[in-house]
């Protein structure tokens, strides 16, 4: 069949002669040749204003399992712009954070936290190394990363000095990634958020092995005063 071409705009892709439609079968349009097409190119078909196919068009000279093959492949050019986008806005937000100006190994603690790669309760019973993921501090929620580093009811008054403005216009955030990208958009305070959560994580974790630790309110001062010594 040979390969097939990426559609776009469809201007350097000649109706009959390539092989650009989508699905098993012919990659050549097998529909008789109308005079009117003959030497056209592919954007013939689309509408200019909508980017969308002409179905009068199609449904006209084409015949029609051909025609369906073409809403195939809007749906493809859709989904592969899609990835394509996605992927692009995923490179920007890790750049984003290895640029931080903020000790390496929270960088890494800051991406495994939106990547859920934290060894949170949760993590860990799916992985079948414990059996209950309840938060050990609150006993009222599983313990994921969302919850062990931000939404935690025994955290807010860690984050409120700073970071309340989150809770009162964005209450239905459950992510951690999309809490970062949150901040990271709106102030100029991407650094401290993450110190702020990597103090909290260290406190935590000193609390399930019974360790004395820092006070929980002392801990937004403490990062303030690590931030500003990096």
């Amino acid at each position: 069949m040979g390969m097939r071409w990426r559609i776009g705009d469809g201007k350097s892709i000649n109706i009959y002669n390539e092989n650009w439609l989508p699905g098993r079968g012919s990659a050549k349009v097998v529909s008789l040749h109308v005079h009117a097409l003959e030497g056209a190119q592919v954007a013939a078909l689309i509408n200019p204003d909508t980017r969308t196919w002409n179905q009068n068009m199609l449904q006209q000279h084409f015949l029609s399992f051909e025609a369906n093959r073409y809403k195939l492949l809007c749906e493809e050019e859709n989904a592969s712009d899609a990835s394509s986008s996605d992927s692009l806005k995923q490179d920007i937000f890790w750049r984003c954070i290895w640029k931080l100006c903020i000790l390496n190994k929270i960088k890494l603690f800051l991406w495994r936290a939106c990547s859920n790669a934290l060894p949170t309760k949760e993590n860990l019973k799916r992985r079948k190394i414990l059996d209950d993921a309840k938060c050990s501090a609150c006993l009222s929620a599983q313990e994921n990363t969302f919850h062990a580093i931000w939404s935690c009811e025994l955290l807010h008054h860690i984050w409120n000095p700073c970071f309340n403005w989150i809770r009162t216009k964005h209450p239905l955030i459950q992510d951690v990634q999309e809490l970062v990208d949150l901040v990271g958009q709106r102030t100029g305070n991407l650094e401290l958020l993450a110190v702020v959560a990597w103090f909290i994580w260290n406190h935590r974790n000193q609390l399930r092995l019974n360790e004395k630790g820092l006070a929980s309110d002392k801990i937004f001062q403490a990062a303030k005063l690590h931030l500003s010594k990096f």
